[in-house]
């Protein structure tokens, strides 16, 4: 699997009557097969945030897509000897949980996942939603909090982010 066709896997799922009622395990199987090799997490991690403007506001395609930015950033994780997982309901939660497995003090963190349209700036500190992710960070009974974002979505000066 490339990314160059992770957008037609995403609306294939959505298209698709039989993978549409468990889309995110649909989603998961379609790129397992492939191995989450850090050369191949990089180059995923290139191109993904940004949300493809072939599919329509607040579709299918566009919740599914960002779950795959859910999951590519928790893979990025594992990659690097965390344990981590996507929150598949994130109705008012964070959008993934990592733990360490080194030595040393274990600490849990979550994290929100955000994926932009390249028409669409995201400079209001709304959009990053800092309240939140600190109050999931305390409902989780975790020690950090973070957000991951492409970076040319930051604000570029100052702001309540930094």
């Amino acid at each position: 699997m490339s990314d160059e066709n992770v957008w037609q896997i995403v609306a294939e799922i959505c298209r698709d009557k039989e993978l549409s009622k468990n889309k995110l395990g649909s989603l998961r199987d379609r790129l397992s097969p492939s191995p989450w090799q850090p050369s191949a997490i990089q180059k995923r991690l290139q191109s993904a945030g940004v949300i493809p403007e072939m599919y329509d506001h607040d579709s299918a395609e566009e919740k599914l897509y960002a779950k795959y930015c859910e999951i590519l950033v928790s893979e990025s994780f594992k990659a690097m000897g965390f344990r981590s997982d996507v929150i598949e309901t994130t109705s008012d939660r964070a959008d993934f949980w990592l733990e360490s497995t080194g030595e040393g003090a274990p600490y849990k963190a979550v994290g929100d996942v955000k994926a932009f349209r390249l028409s669409r700036t995201a400079l209001n500190p709304k959009d990053y939603k800092i309240e939140a992710i600190n109050k999931w960070r305390q409902s989780a009974k975790a020690d950090y909090a973070f957000i991951v974002a492409p970076h040319t979505h930051f604000p570029g000066d100052t702001s309540r982010l930094y």
